[in-house]
């Protein structure tokens, strides 16, 4: 497993309300579409579990062999969502190309926005990917996501609320539209490593955007979930942690800055606890089986 790769343990905190950047790939080498009629039933199936699990679809990728969602849950339910979705879409998979076996890995991933800077540069890097992956010559031309949506060329995607997205950096959605484009424009330009599901480039490409567009970045930091801000406050400085409660809230935390980028050094200094804390937890999530993967 490349070092690169990030933890994501299978025991996911959900709270209402939290809005997720959530990938899912094709068993191995496999496709996920092999066609156009492939692509339009997943956006069938999209736009009724956004519907049935009342969900707020931000942005979206569809690419050849994996997925990207940004979304907003408004109950606990995104393993629920996930899992129909998934799942309806791989009897429908099996069933077409007469195959058997899993059409999806066993897991998706998931990361939460904690600000609205970090979203929006994840939108950025949803739209982005089919042009890195060299599935188009133009990052406006591709058909299978919802950047057409941000820069004002489409409004037919109707289950998709862009105009959240786009009223972060301009009330008037047309000049909002304008400087989306750009920020695309600019974005390409940036170097990304990793793999085109990888998390973990998100939080470093976020400052380089706001060093550009400082205006368009400023405050936009405000968005912190209150129930992840209270736990870092609650937790900064404890160096020991007595409850099973306080393991798991430190354990969250750390995930989550982990998944952003952030070295453990930073994480460390951010909880104002050493490193070897750090380390201890992760050592301690491993023998629970909670598939971490460290990036140092």
């Amino acid at each position: 497993m490349s070092k690169r790769r990030l933890f994501y343990g299978r025991r996911k905190v959900i709270f209402a309300g939290g809005i997720y950047h959530v990938t899912q790939r094709a068993t191995g080498a496999e496709p996920l579409f092999l066609e156009q009629a492939d692509y339009l039933y997943m956006l069938h199936l999209l736009k009724e579990t956004v519907k049935k699990y009342n969900l707020d679809l931000f942005a979206f990728t569809l690419m050849s062999n994996h997925l990207h969602l940004l979304l907003r849950i408004n109950g606990e339910n995104l393993k629920e969502a996930m899992h129909n979705l998934f799942t309806r879409y791989g009897i429908y998979f099996n069933s077409k190309y007469e195959r058997k076996g899993h059409v999806f890995c066993d897991n998706y991933r998931a990361a939460v926005c904690l600000s609205d800077s970090y979203l929006l540069t994840t939108s950025l890097y949803i739209h982005a990917n089919p042009y890195r992956a060299k599935l188009t010559k133009k990052a406006f031309d591709y058909r299978w996501s919802s950047l057409s949506l941000f820069t004002g060329h489409s409004d037919k995607i109707a289950f998709v609320n862009h105009k959240f997205i786009l009223k972060m950096l301009d009330k008037n959605l047309s000049r909002a539209a304008d400087i989306y484009k750009k920020m695309i424009l600019e974005f390409l330009q940036l170097e990304i490593t990793g793999a085109a599901d990888d998390f973990s480039p998100i939080k470093r490409l976020t400052l380089n955007m706001a060093a550009v567009f400082h205006r368009s970045f400023a405050n936009k930091n405000f968005r912190q979930e209150a129930e992840f801000g209270e736990i870092i406050k609650n937790l900064t400085g404890k160096k020991r942690i007595y409850t099973p409660t306080h393991k798991n809230a430190r354990f969250f935390v750390v995930k989550q800055l982990l998944a952003r980028g952030y070295s453990v050094k930073e994480t460390a200094d951010l909880l104002k606890v050493n490193r070897l804390t750090i380390y201890r937890l992760i050592n301690e999530a491993k023998v629970k089986n909670q598939q971490i993967y460290k990036t140092m």
